[in-house]
């Protein structure tokens, strides 16, 4: 859990993290004194030089002091930028587990308008892709063999102003403080619940995607091993999701559909695994 201005100290410390899964053109502005923004040179020069005037040791260790390089490399970089209230042994982990929050949370919220094939574009990833060389010879070395594939390279998820607006407009910024700030039952469940249906959208292969994201069900919305899955899930999603009744008996429907496909990818069914049409894939 991530604590602003806890009793105990009065050190006031400012955490930037890199990310290449996101690109800010805008600042998106979040909660715990945090924001996803771009950090420009001149930023980054005057980040440099205030390091090196503060800090004895960045100043006496030259230009090719340890923490004046790792700054020297946050320039015209998207950041994630978080102020917060800590000791300094606990500063970079209390900045690095918030930061992870957020940028899960920003590539969560990129599905609610990108399809699979987009996202994992903009993240670069691929399916049989490798930076490793492939050598093969005959004896002689008569015939020769190489294979290597470039990895793609990172875009990152576009942060403009109707990123931002969904964002808030669904409930992300709001997610985030839950997850940080609780730390009840129900918090914990969020939380690997989101962890589970990170890696489902990150999942180049179909079928372990739908895996994934039934996971991520299970993990928020079962409560023992004796409840029916199937039939529990669609019923708590279709209640959570809507007050409507004739929507609730769709979002029943779909749930048992995805499930009924899910069973199928775990005990090798092709005949349910054809079920995963366009519309059930996570």
């Amino acid at each position: 859990m991530f604590e602003l201005g806890p009793k105990n100290t009065d050190v006031q410390f400012r955490y930037i993290q890199t990310t290449s899964s996101l690109k800010a053109r805008v600042i998106l502005n979040l909660p715990f004194s945090s924001r996803i923004c771009f950090f420009g040179r001149n930023e980054a020069a005057a980040f440099i030089d205030a390091m090196r005037r503060r800090n004895v040791v960045a100043r006496l260790g030259g230009p090719n002091n340890h923490y004046l390089a790792k700054a020297a490399e946050l320039s015209d970089r998207t950041v994630i930028e978080i102020t917060g209230v800590g000791t300094p042994d606990q500063m970079l982990a209390a900045g690095e587990r918030l930061a992870q929050s957020i940028e899960k949370l920003a590539i969560l919220a990129s599905t609610f308008n990108m399809r699979r094939p987009e996202v994992h574009r903009k993240l670069g990833i691929a399916t049989n892709t490798t930076r490793e060389i492939n050598l093969a010879v005959t004896s002689g070395f008569k015939r020769i063999r190489a294979r290597s594939e470039r990895a793609p390279r990172t875009e990152g998820i576009l942060i403009d102003g109707s990123f931002c607006n969904r964002f808030n407009r669904c409930g992300f910024s709001q997610l985030l403080q839950y997850i940080q700030s609780a730390d009840d039952d129900l918090a914990k469940r969020v939380r690997v619940s989101t962890d589970w249906l990170l890696e489902s959208r990150r999942e180049s292969r179909i079928g372990a995607a739908v895996v994934k994201t039934a996971i991520a069900l299970e993990s928020l919305l079962i409560f023992t091993e004796s409840e029916a899955l199937a039939r529990t899930l669609s019923e708590r999603s279709a209640f959570l999701l809507t007050n409507s009744p004739e929507i609730r008996k769709i979002i029943c429907a779909v749930i048992l559909r995805f499930y009924d496909v899910r069973s199928g990818i775990v005990h090798g069914s092709q005949k349910k695994v054809r079920k995963l049409t366009p519309e059930l894939r996570p």
